[in-house]
């Protein structure tokens, strides 16, 4: 078996119940008798600067067994932070002291229950024009499953110049009716300042940045500094990479939308090149983890 922490569970101080999050109070609520405790929240977390940080630091990852403090059983949590005692359905989080294990910097808690993901899961899928007719009109949802992936969030202005020649499509008519096309050319050039918040990127076993950037954007106003009560029934996974790696991501990321915003003050057909180069500074990051339902279905085996 591998390492060992204890965990950390918080019991129901009207009937001794295990709490767990509940996205509809968003607080705690026993499993028995339904009473509410509060979530000590905070809307103020730390963002790192990315130039003095230790940005190539992997994450202090727990790769082993959480004990259940409330059945005295052994949780796997293979690279999680948080998750479900199988014995006994207690809400387990690693206690990361024990270790010094990392924690994320911020968490978009769940806004809304299964139940109500079901139903707008439903009630989407019934848009899709190109699925079985059959299977829009009643969707058989096997499993749903709601679980944070981490993520890392970078903050940076920037300054660009660039050059380039952009090509116009003329259309013509001659004398005849008969129509024509010629191409002219634009120079361009110019200095493009910018500034980006909370460009997010991906560092989980469980999900691509191609699939991260289909469900955004996330609403970063629902923010909170990050405390383990909102992970008590769900799970979170440490982050794959380091601030460096996830930095060449989030650049990439950038690097498109500062080429866009150049392009949307002109008019052309094509761009024949465009050369930017740009300086960032003021820039900073922070992990953070962001919640998921993923749902099992079976049409037709």
């Amino acid at each position: 078996m591998g390492s060992l922490v204890s965990s950390s569970i918080k019991k129901c101080k009207s009937c001794g119940g295990n709490l767990v999050f509940s996205p509809s109070f968003q607080e705690l609520v026993c499993n028995n008798c339904s009473s509410q405790s509060k979530i000590e929240k905070s809307r103020e977390y730390i963002k790192h600067d990315f130039s003095s940080a230790d940005v190539t630091k992997k994450s202090n990852k727990f790769s082993g067994y959480a004990k259940c403090s409330n059945c005295g059983a052994n949780v796997s949590l293979k690279d999680n932070i948080s998750g479900m005692c199988p014995y006994c359905d207690t809400a387990v989080v690693a206690r990361v002291e024990d270790k010094d294990l990392d924690e994320p910097d911020f968490v978009v808690p769940f806004a809304f229950n299964k139940e109500r993901a079901s139903e707008l899961f439903v009630k989407n899928v019934k848009k899709k024009w190109f699925l079985p007719n059959k299977f829009k009109k009643a969707p058989q949802i096997d499993k749903i499953n709601g679980f944070y992936f981490p993520v890392c969030s970078f903050d940076e202005n920037t300054t660009s110049t660039y050059d380039g020649k952009l090509a116009i499509d003329n259309h013509h008519t001659d004398s005849k009716g008969r129509t024509y096309t010629t191409t002219s050319y634009r120079h361009i050039s110019g200095e493009k300042k910018l500034t980006f918040t909370d460009i997010m990127t991906e560092t989980s076993s469980q999900m691509r940045q191609d699939e991260l950037e289909k469900i955004m954007p996330y609403d970063t106003r629902e923010c909170y500094k990050f405390n383990q009560d909102f992970l008590r029934g769900y799970s979170l996974e440490y982050p794959n990479e380091n601030a460096q790696q996830l930095k060449k991501v989030a650049d990439n990321i950038i690097d498109s939308h500062i080429r866009n915003s150049i392009l949307s003050g002109y008019h052309y057909d094509r761009v024949s090149y465009l050369n930017v180069s740009t300086t960032r500074f003021d820039e900073k990051y922070a992990f953070g983890a962001l919640p998921v339902y993923e749902f099992t279905l079976d049409y037709k085996n």
